[in-house]
């Protein structure tokens, strides 16, 4: 009986295979018609371009996506979807151009000009390989930076320091100077592409920040990743394990893991949205100086979305994250809010951005050290600039050349517990980075 039923189903779905084609080729078609009656509408270029790509149409995609680009010049999302298009078209000289174009444009969103790079080392690497079978060749990029700079008040300390000692409250003398520091960052990535527009990748980045005197901030972090970035729901999807450890004056101080899914899609031209989430598993370590650090020990998650506009020689960017830690003691577990936002600009010599941090934290109850009978809110706020400038060139940075940054930020703690509250931290730092 199961054999008949099979052969029975067989027609059933040639007949649901045949209808789905129907469909997509009749979308393409009443697409197709409103564009040649409105070949300026830009929203429904963009559809057909989908439609096509779907139903393998490249030729008729790379003719839909150009006539926005005839609009959006610099539309890196449009360029990115037509690279690709070109590829499978095996116009790899175009393809090429294209991703130039989005590596040069600093306006581009980050993961554009990731995409871009990442994209252009495996077109120079398998210049004769078939993308849609994929290739046995790993490519890699990465950068190498050094930075040297100044914070007031690297000790995060008050300047009304509470204590609560034997059942009385303490005002400690606890002052900070501001202290010079260096750090040094070395960042790897692999990647492999293994077709249908999939990507494996995997990287590492080490830091090491060294202050002059203040050695009980000196600090070491190793982070790790292995991922897939691959086409799901619209967009490109990234899947990613991480895991890690940071090390406080040569210590260990605490070592963590976890996943983050993240999702991003262009949903209209020069919009692109990114959503995302992760759970980190924290392991807080035994260290000497602070009795109850593994009290701290839990899990983390986080929810984030964020909205890329570009435009003529700007980019905006506003992402909003919440989040909960829970540690193993109360007063250690909080929810969070944070709300980022920054404007990019090629005017000028150089790129310039400006940026503004707004972060709530509300904990479950103060340190039994400090109030044991209060719930803790506390308010992180900064903002300022950061600049960057090609030593190659004196001008907007390219790949692969020499880059110098400046980053300027100030801002201040505020919290409803005196023990919790900077009102200044200031910080400025100078570094130059090699990419390759």
């Amino acid at each position: 009986m199961k054999y008949i039923k099979k052969y029975l189903n067989f027609p059933l779905l040639i007949i649901l295979a045949l209808s789905l084609n129907t469909s997509v080729a009749d979308e393409e078609s009443d697409l197709f018609d409103k564009v040649f009656k409105n070949p300026g509408d830009l929203k429904l270029n963009y559809d057909l371009a989908q439609v096509q790509i779907a139903s393998k149409n490249f030729k008729g995609a790379a003719a839909s996506l150009e006539r926005i680009l005839v609009r959006f010049e610099n539309e890196t999302s449009i360029q990115l979807l037509l690279a690709k298009v070109n590829i499978q078209l095996n116009n790899r000289t175009d393809a090429k151009r294209l991703y130039n174009q989005i590596l040069k444009n600093k306006n581009a969103p980050v993961e554009n000009q990731q995409i871009a790079r990442q994209e252009l080392s495996l077109l120079n690497i398998n210049n004769n390989d078939d993308d849609e079978k994929g290739n046995s060749t790993w490519g890699a990029y990465g950068s190498l930076s050094f930075s040297y700079g100044e914070t007031d008040n690297a000790r995060k300390a008050s300047y009304n320091n509470s204590v609560l000692l034997g059942g009385a409250t303490y005002k400690s003398d606890v002052t900070s100077d501001p202290e010079f520091f260096r750090t040094s960052t070395l960042d790897v990535n692999l990647f492999k592409e293994v077709g249908d527009n999939t990507r494996l990748w995997a990287g590492m980045n080490a830091a090491l920040k060294d202050y002059n005197t203040y050695n009980d901030s000196d600090t070491e972090n190793w982070h790790f990743r292995l991922g897939v970035d691959t086409p799901m729901l619209g967009g490109m999807t990234r899947i990613m394990s991480q895991g890690g450890q940071m090390y406080l004056n040569n210590y260990k101080f605490i070592n963590y893991y976890g996943i983050n899914v993240d999702h991003r899609r262009m949903i209209a031209p020069s919009w692109l949205l990114n959503t995302g989430f992760g759970r980190t598993n924290l392991e807080f370590q035994e260290y000497e100086g602070i009795l109850d650090n593994t009290d701290k020990a839990g899990f983390s998650n986080k929810f984030h979305a964020s909205l890329t506009k570009s435009w003529e020689r700007f980019r905006g960017d506003i992402t909003y994250t919440i989040g909960d830690t829970n540690a193993k003691r109360q007063w250690y577990s909080y929810d969070t809010k944070q709300f980022d936002f920054s404007l990019t600009t090629d005017y000028g010599i150089g790129v310039t951005s400006f940026f503004y941090t707004l972060a709530d934290n509300d904990y479950g109850l103060a340190n039994a050290n400090v109030d044991p009978n209060t719930v803790r809110q506390d308010t992180f706020v900064s903002y300022g600039f950061n600049y960057q400038i090609s030593l190659t060139t004196l001008d907007i940075p390219k790949p692969k050349d020499l880059i110098a940054n400046f980053k300027y930020k100030w801002g201040e703690n505020r919290s409803n517990i005196n023990n919790y509250k900077r009102d200044n931290d200031r910080e400025w730092v100078m570094t130059v980075t090699k990419s390759f």
